[in-house]
C-alpha cells in the first residue's frame, strides 16, 4: 500500500523533492528564494530602488499642466485643480523620489483628459450660444416692435396672436 502511495505522488509533481533535501550539510533549513519560512510567513524582499531620484527641469515643459507646490513638497496639476476635480494631484503628489511614469498615468486618466478639454468646451459653448442668440436676436426685436405698437394704438389682444404669426414669416424664424 506505502509503495503505491509513494508512486502516486512521484506521478503527480515533477518538482518533487525530499525533506531531507531542504536541510544543508550544516543541519540548517535552507530556503528557496521566494519560498516561504518554515514559519508559514514570507521573508522580507529587499528591492534595490534608486533613491537618488529627483524632480526633472524638463518635465514642466512636458507636462505644462504640472506645478511644484515648493512649501508643501507637493507636485500638482493645474487643468484637474481649475476643474475643481478630486484625486492625487489635486491634493498633491509628494515630491519625494518623483516617477516621471506617476505624470504620464495622470496625463492618461479619464478625469485628466476631460480637465484638459474644458477650456475649449467652454469657448465652443460661448461661440454656439452667441450664434444662436444673433440668429433670434432680429425675431425677438420684431415681436417686440409689434407689441408695443399695438399697445400705442390700442389694438385688441385678439389680433396678437395672429401679428406675431405674421411677423414670424417675414423673419423667416
Amino acid at each position: 500500500m506505502a509503495e503505491k502511495k509513494k508512486r502516486r505522488l512521484a506521478g503527480t509533481s515533477s518538482s518533487f523533492r525530499p525533506i531531507s533535501s531542504y536541510f544543508g550539510g550544516n543541519g540548517k533549513f535552507e530556503k528557496e528564494k521566494g519560498c516561504e519560512s518554515p514559519s508559514g510567513k514570507k521573508s522580507p524582499q529587499k528591492y534595490d530602488r534608486d533613491d537618488s531620484r529627483s524632480l526633472r527641469n524638463g518635465w514642466f515643459s512636458e507636462f505644462p499642466w504640472l506645478i511644484h507646490d515648493r512649501t508643501g513638497g507637493l507636485l500638482k496639476c493645474k487643468m484637474c485643480i481649475d476643474a475643481n476635480l478630486q484625486n492625487v494631484f489635486t491634493s498633491g503628489k509628494p515630491d519625494k523620489a518623483p516617477k516621471k511614469d506617476d505624470l504620464t498615468k495622470h496625463a492618461r486618466t479619464k478625469e485628466h483628459r476631460f480637465a484638459a478639454s474644458r477650456p475649449v468646451l467652454q469657448r465652443d459653448m460661448k461661440c454656439a450660444t452667441s450664434s444662436a442668440y444673433s440668429k433670434i436676436k432680429d425675431s425677438i426685436v420684431a415681436q417686440l416692435r409689434t407689441v408695443y405698437t399695438m399697445a400705442k394704438e390700442q389694438l385688441s389682444s385678439r389680433k396678437m396672436e395672429a401679428l406675431m404669426e405674421m411677423q414670424v414669416l417675414n423673419v423667416g424664424m
